[in-house]
C-alpha cells in the first residue's frame, strides 16, 4: 500500500451547502460545509492527504450568460485547508471524504468533499476500500451525480488566493 501524498493538493470544488454546528462545551458556533469536486485534481484525493479547497462557480460573460466555448469558472479561496481524515460514504459513482479544517480563524470546521469514483484519476482508494465498494455497490443506490470538468478554465481573484 502506498503512503499518502504529503504535499498540498489544491481542489477546485463547487459549494453544495452549509449548516451551523454548535459545541455546547465551548459555546462556539462552527460550520459544516459540503462541496462537490468540479475539476479533476492534479493528484487523486485519498485519506491522509492534505488539501486546500478553492470554491468555483460557473462564470458569466458581460451579458450575464454562461460561456459558450469551454466551461469557465471563477474561483475564490474558502479558507479551508486540512487533512482528509476518512471516507464518510460511498455510492456506485461517488465517494465522500471528510476534511478537518486546520485554519483556526475560519468558522468552517468540517468539510464533506464529494468526488466522482474514478480510481487513480479522481480518487485513490486502498485495496480494502475498493473491495468493500465492489461488494456493496450492488445494493447501494445512486442518489446523485457529481459533474467533473476536465478541460475547463479557471479565473480567480489572485489577490485573495495564494496558489
Amino acid at each position: 500500500m502506498s503512503s499518502p501524498n504529503t504535499t498540498l493538493n489544491i481542489i477546485f470544488a463547487t459549494k453544495r451547502g452549509s449548516a451551523p454546528r454548535h459545541d455546547p462545551a465551548t459555546c462556539v458556533w462552527r460550520r459544516v460545509e459540503w462541496y462537490d469536486v468540479a475539476l479533476k485534481p492534479s493528484t487523486p484525493i485519498e485519506v491522509g492527504q492534505k488539501v486546500r479547497i478553492i470554491s468555483t462557480r460557473e462564470a458569466k460573460d458581460a451579458y450575464g450568460e454562461e460561456s459558450r466555448d469551454a466551461t469557465v469558472y471563477t474561483a475564490s479561496d474558502t479558507g479551508v485547508e486540512g487533512w482528509v481524515t476518512r471516507i464518510r460514504t460511498m455510492e456506485k459513482n461517488t465517494v465522500e471524504f471528510v476534511v478537518r479544517n486546520e485554519v483556526e480563524w475560519m468558522t468552517t470546521e468540517i468539510v464533506y468533499l464529494t468526488a466522482e469514483l474514478k480510481q487513480d484519476e479522481m480518487v485513490r482508494l486502498s485495496l480494502l476500500q475498493r473491495a468493500i465498494h465492489a461488494i456493496t455497490m450492488w445494493w447501494t443506490p445512486t442518489t446523485r451525480w457529481v459533474r467533473t470538468e476536465e478541460n475547463a478554465r479557471v479565473r480567480g481573484d489572485e489577490t485573495n488566493m495564494n496558489l
